[in-house]
């Protein structure tokens, strides 16, 4: 049975995805808050009484939960199959550090903890990086699209978050031009760079990454107007765990996937 770990696990495209792959994987259930993962836990069991679900604390902005996290998988030896970077927040007002917040969750997380416990991924294990399609090139200004194709560091990748953060409380959004509330939108343009520039050329040579567009769904981020059901959220990342072979197939290594299935530019 393979394990699949899962961010954010404890409500929306997480919360789902863990249900409906339960049946056939161990699923290591993952969030912030621990009463509210054995809460999703008791929810999924009471819909499939065979499932098999550890849940453990973990919140990817916090780099302490992430090495406490590893230490829990080093001490248990704990390997997982796939990594389902799924845990993200959206430009919601009531965050108190907004472009901090949104970065150190959408970015610097998914960054921390997947380097991280990169050593415990099997070796034709696959990583999954929840995207948006918000973070497409084409929709960036073109001094940044000509950025963004060359190939970057991860430092430089950084550095673009951390410049962001600087000069956003001035209005000032530097490389991002003129955008109106881009740091969700700019999360994901940096996630999708880390992925094909740097993470694509980490990973073992029969690992896998790929980054996923899961569509406007009715989650909490995703709020009641947008016009797909959760269940379609997830179409994409079960058929990439459940459907696609396991061991690297140049096609799909590092490649972008709507959500349709279909891969796309970046």
């Amino acid at each position: 049975m393979r394990k699949v770990l899962i961010t954010g696990g404890n409500r929306g495209l997480g919360f789902k995805l863990a249900e409906v792959l339960s049946p056939k994987h161990h699923i290591l259930l993952t969030a912030r808050n621990l009463s509210s993962l054995n809460e999703a836990k008791r929810k999924i069991t009471a819909i499939v009484p065979n499932a098999s679900i550890t849940t453990q604390e973990l919140d990817v902005s916090r780099f302490d939960s992430v090495k406490a996290f590893h230490k829990w998988m080093l001490s248990t030896n704990t390997t997982v199959d796939v990594i389902v970077n799924n845990a993200g927040v959206n430009d919601e007002n009531q965050l108190e550090n907004k472009a901090f917040d949104i970065m150190n969750t959408n970015l610097f997380g998914i960054i921390n903890l997947t380097e991280t416990i990169l050593p415990q991924l099997t070796q034709d294990g696959k990583i999954i990086l929840i995207s948006s399609m918000l973070g497409k090139l084409k929709l960036q200004p073109p001094s940044t699209q000509k950025l963004l194709q060359e190939k970057l560091t991860k430092q430089q990748i950084l550095q673009f978050a951390r410049d962001l953060i600087h000069n956003y409380k001035e209005g000032n959004y530097g490389i991002w031009s003129s955008h109106i509330q881009p740091l969700y939108k700019v999360s994901k343009v940096l996630t999708n760079a880390y992925a094909r520039h740097v993470l694509a050329d980490l990973v073992q040579p029969n690992q896998s990454i790929f980054c996923v567009h899961p569509g406007w769904v009715k989650t909490d981020m995703g709020g009641p107007k947008a016009p797909g059901e959760v269940k379609d959220g997830i179409f994409t990342s079960r058929y990439l765990i459940e459907e696609l072979p396991y061991g690297r197939n140049p096609q799909y290594h590092a490649k972008y996937f709507n959500d349709k299935a279909q891969i796309e530019d970046y």
